[in-house]
């Protein structure tokens, strides 16, 4: 079971605490988080601008965002993603370690230089195969200030989460459903005092079509290879990976594919608006 995947830059670093792709019980193994329907050993990404010429759809420029190489380990789990600027000069490098049972215990952000910019370690309590507790403990750069998230399990399905500052309780969230279709939950403030209520449902393969944390909320549409092919107010991150944490209130995309002989995409075009301009190309080679 895949319970956090930390592949985005220090921005947006917490995005995928509610937003990764897969329902409690679905995705197992990063590659499904990438779109891939088996594991395999890498994949290479180059993400262009898109033009419309004639009524066809033309690759422009490379995009300063959006080319990278995520590499897999033998079961499918991400080992490292590094990521690319339009010149091929390198922005950043993330890199994961695994326990025997397949959970994340560390995640290592690096900048072009090689310095680590963050640092992400998990501590797992279990009850044979079954997740009793996971301690996430995350630091950015030298700063002394480290933020803590306690996450208590019942049967592998969470019932609370606690966040500090240090070690300075800050709020607490409490699921009031947390099954296959989805979860609903309240979160609390440091005095008992309601923040805001939150919900995900699921299609019965387990990805997100419906999400709203606060005021923030969005939609996905899903292809029958679980690709995304529609979504309202977010965005995609390294091509796959729902993202909405600025402000996307009023934002359509959508999205269509080509696929290799196993079924798994090698060029995607990206989609704006209800007349569907052309944002992007994406072109994808598969080491199997």
């Amino acid at each position: 079971m895949r319970y956090f995947i930390f592949i985005l830059k220090t921005t947006f670093i917490f995005l995928i605490f509610s937003l990764v792709s897969c329902g409690s019980e679905v995705c197992r193994y990063d590659y499904e988080l990438y779109g891939l329907n088996t594991a395999v050993k890498s994949v290479k990404v180059l993400t262009y601008d898109a033009d419309n010429k004639f009524g066809e759809v033309v690759k422009g420029d490379l995009k300063f965002l959006g080319n990278y190489v995520a590499v897999f380990n033998a079961v499918g789990n991400i080992q490292s993603v590094s990521d690319f600027d339009d010149d091929g000069d390198l922005l950043w490098v993330s890199k994961y370690k695994y326990n025997k049972k397949n959970h994340m215990i560390e995640h290592l952000s690096y900048n072009s230089d090689g310095e680590v910019e963050y640092k992400n370690t998990f501590e797992y309590v279990y009850d044979g195969d079954k997740i009793i507790s996971v301690t996430q403990i995350s630091r950015y750069d030298d700063i002394d200030t480290y933020y803590l998230y306690e996450s208590i399990y019942d049967d592998n399905t969470i019932v609370e989460e606690n966040t500090f500052i240090n070690s300075n309780f800050v709020s607490k969230t409490r699921y009031l459903k947390y099954d296959d279709s989805g979860k609903e939950w309240i979160l609390y403030d440091k005095d008992g005092v309601e923040e805001s209520r939150g919900y995900e449902y699921y299609n019965k393969s387990g990805r997100v079509v419906s999400s709203c944390n606060g005021e923030q909320s969005f939609e996905v549409k899903w292809n029958d290879k679980n690709l995304p092919i529609y979504i309202k107010n977010a965005q995609l991150y390294n091509n796959t990976i729902i993202s909405s944490l600025v402000d996307m209130e009023g934002c359509i995309y959508y999205m269509e594919y080509e696929y290799d002989k196993m079924g798994n995409w090698i060029k995607q075009i990206v989609y704006e608006g209800e007349l569907k301009i052309p944002v992007s190309i994406s072109e994808r080679e598969i080491t199997y």
